[in-house]
């Protein structure tokens, strides 16, 4: 019988070895958070219970070099094809003095939005978060369920907080609607209500739903 250590590779998907040469091993994508694939002797497919879905990450971005307005996933998406997409999100203000409200934007689109939260926020757009609790070192995190497929209103959930250094902290549950139903989305857009609202260190990391 072979050994674990032969039957389950682990490394990033470049240096994935053809499926040919790994006849039923499994191999865990270090870099697309470890999903694990199985080989049938011709290809690399998904593993796992039937039905029980995972997610494949597409892209991670992290904002250095100085604060920013707004942050693009610009990797390969299709909401068409990949139907439901999870983002993380965790951002640290760039800007202490103003508050620093988080929206996403399908396509980079902010029009043809509405969304609710407990907090009463929300409005004309898909808001996150209200980051402005405290007067210095503002940050707030939190994940979004997006539903992207056309021929329906795209739909999303999101949770999340806000935080600042006084110890004053917000939950955030809410949810938003995007009336366009025959673009397909091609790319996010996180957008912050000011100027330098996204500073470095914060993070945004893209999935999406492997049935």
């Amino acid at each position: 019988m072979p050994e674990f250590e032969t039957m389950f590779l682990s490394d990033t998907r470049a240096n994935q070895p053809a499926a040919a040469s790994a006849d039923q091993k499994f191999y865990q994508v270090t870099d697309e958070g470890n999903i694990i694939e199985r080989s049938d002797g011709a290809t690399w497919a998904n593993w796992g219970p039937s039905g029980s879905g995972s997610y494949r990450m597409i892209q991670t971005k992290v904002v250095s070099g100085g604060a920013v307005q707004d942050v693009d996933f610009d990797a390969a998406i299709d909401g068409d094809t990949d139907k439901i997409y999870v983002i993380d999100w965790y951002v640290v203000s760039g800007n202490n003095s103003v508050d620093a409200d988080l929206t996403i934007q399908p396509n980079g689109v902010s029009s043809a939005q509405t969304s609710t939260h407990t907090s009463g926020a929300g409005g004309s757009n898909l808001l996150l978060a209200n980051i402005a609790n405290g007067n210095a070192a503002k940050y707030g995190h939190g994940t979004v369920k997006f539903w992207a497929e056309t021929g329906r209103i795209r739909t999303c959930t999101m949770v999340g907080g806000s935080h600042g250094s006084s110890g004053d902290n917000d939950l955030f549950f809410g949810s938003g609607t995007w009336t366009d139903t025959s673009t397909n989305i091609t790319n996010f857009n996180f957008h912050s209500a000011n100027a330098t609202g996204i500073g470095n260190g914060s993070t945004f990391s893209i999935y999406y739903v492997v049935n």
